[in-house]
């Protein structure tokens, strides 16, 4: 006879949490208690978004589970599905409708919100895994080696109704590739990440590149001809690859989840707008475009899948860490994806939405379903065109001609990096003070004395924000135990970061 969890719960074995919505029978319950008792250090939660009643159903969980389970009320579908999904950062969870629920289509709301909410939870917890240590070195490295850019925000409908294709790297690129060649006086083409190899090794030539690579992927980089092609990027590049770039430098803002970068630019009069530009360099490229005015906006090689090859032929293969997945794609086959895959997937279908007055056409021709975009075949695109080429390269030379530029000055850069190493030296030592005071019984739970610290402020305060959620899952929850943690946190960030100002000034 099969088991009750083989039959409704199978994936369930290694999942650390589980959050159920709606009233159940007594051998979903049964089933539940069994699970939570199997492995230590599970939760279960239940979910109610009806007032009524989550007041009867608290009092019957709480009869059923005593202390080993809880249920919690969803009164703001986005605030509190994003607590939820940030407390358990790093830890596999599962929402799943019980057994006698009948709410498909809140049921459905709440798991999706709630997965989304907890992959982007873990990619950005990912970006502060190593205390920001390398996007630092990439910010400083980078300053220090230009000379000029041109601010982002100066280029505001410069390109306005100018056809634009985003070209990706996916594995559909190789039966299209050639007809690539043909759009250059048609449309502005842009190309990043490893799309910048394929091209390259095909001889196809781009007006825009791009990349937002932490990591150093030198040798796919330097693989390329992007050297004197106009360049967008934000400041966490991998430094190694951004001085290959002898093109014209377009800076976009990358302060979002580093304030101190903010405070950084500030002091360089390189202050911008905060741009939210999605998860790849694909969405990076479509907020550009848009950014840009261009309409309509097509795609190629967005496949995010995979069946065999991850890439077009081409690409560099490097390594990575990520997690297939198996789904199903435009034409109902099974395929692979990742999970920053599904959340790019996620982020153009909503940009799109909110972007009702430019055309998106996906001309890929595979890959995941993408809604809200029209799918054509890039042939039909191209023949949809004027017959009428157009000097794409000399509206660009025109562009840059009227836009002024930024100039560096390595020296002023030099003095705010000293500025930064002073704030990192005197929070250590007010962070031992209070550990001194500590021992004595004397607390300060505000830490008033850090705030009037650059790098309080701007980096270790909120980079506790995202930490915090991992370390006082192992912390007993008591006010000093904490600030006992926090500080040591603190003087661990401070640490790393004083060994790398150390190599630079």
């Amino acid at each position: 006879m099969q088991k009750l969890d083989d039959i409704f719960f199978e994936d369930l074995h290694d999942t650390d949490a589980i959050f159920v919505y709606g009233t159940a029978n007594d051998k979903f319950y049964s089933f539940l208690k069994d699970w939570l008792l199997d492995k230590k250090d599970r939760k279960l939660y239940f979910l109610e978004d009806n007032k009524e009643q989550f007041s009867s159903y608290e009092k019957h969980i709480n009869q059923l589970f005593q202390t080993k389970a809880n249920i919690l009320f969803i009164e703001d579908i986005e605030k509190d599905l994003k607590k939820i999904a940030w407390d358990f950062v790093y830890l596999n969870i599962k929402c799943v409708k019980s057994s006698k629920e009948t709410r498909f289509d809140n049921f459905s709301k709440i798991a999706s919100f709630l997965e989304n909410f907890h992959l982007g939870a873990n990619l950005t917890s990912y970006l502060y895994s190593d205390f920001g240590i390398n996007i630092f070195e990439n910010v400083y490295n980078n300053l220090l080696k230009t000379d000029e850019l041109f601010l982002f925000e100066n280029f505001k409908d410069k390109f306005k109704n100018r056809p634009a294709v985003i070209v990706g790297a996916g594995p559909t690129l190789e039966k299209n590739a050639h007809f690539l060649k043909e759009f250059y006086d048609k449309a502005l083409i842009f190309a990043g990440g490893s799309a910048l190899n394929i091209l390259s090794n095909k001889n196809i030539r781009f007006h825009f590149g791009s990349s937002v690579d932490q990591k150093p992927y030198f040798k796919r980089f330097k693989q390329n001809n992007i050297f004197e092609k106009p360049f967008f990027y934000q400041n966490q590049i991998n430094h190694n690859n951004f001085s290959l770039v002898n093109g014209k430098k377009i800076l976009l803002s990358d302060y979002g989840l580093y304030p101190l970068k903010r405070w950084i630019y500030e002091k360089l009069n390189l202050k911008q707008e905060t741009i939210e530009a999605g998860w790849t360099v694909t969405t990076f490229l479509i907020k550009i475009a848009k950014f840009l005015g261009c309409d309509p906006i097509i795609t190629v090689g967005l496949d995010l899948s995979f069946k065999n090859n991850k890439y077009a032929k081409g690409a560099v293969k490097t390594k990575d860490n990520y997690k297939q997945i198996k789904t199903k794609d435009i034409n109902n086959l099974d395929v692979y994806t990742q999970k920053d895959w599904i959340l790019a997937k996620n982020w153009i279908e909503e940009f799109a939405k909110s972007n009702k007055d430019t055309t998106f056409i996906n001309a890929t021709e595979g890959g995941l379903k993408i809604e809200n975009l029209k799918n054509l075949k890039l042939l039909d695109v191209l023949n949809d065109f004027e017959k009428d080429s157009l000097d794409f390269d000399g509206l660009i030379h025109s562009i840059f001609t009227n836009q002024s530029s930024k100039k560096i000055d390595k020296t002023k850069v030099l003095d705010i990096l000293a500025i930064i190493k002073t704030s990192y030296q005197s929070s250590d030592v007010i962070c031992d003070e209070y550990l001194k005071d500590i021992e004595k019984n004397i607390f300060d739970f505000d830490l008033i004395k850090l705030k009037n610290e650059i790098v309080y402020t701007h980096l270790l305060e909120p980079m506790w924000q995202i930490w915090k959620h991992v370390i006082l899952r192992q912390v007993e929850k008591h006010e000093v135990h904490i600030l006992i943690n926090k500080l040591l946190f603190f003087k661990n960030v401070i640490f790393e970061h004083l060994n790398l100002l150390g190599k630079i000034l």
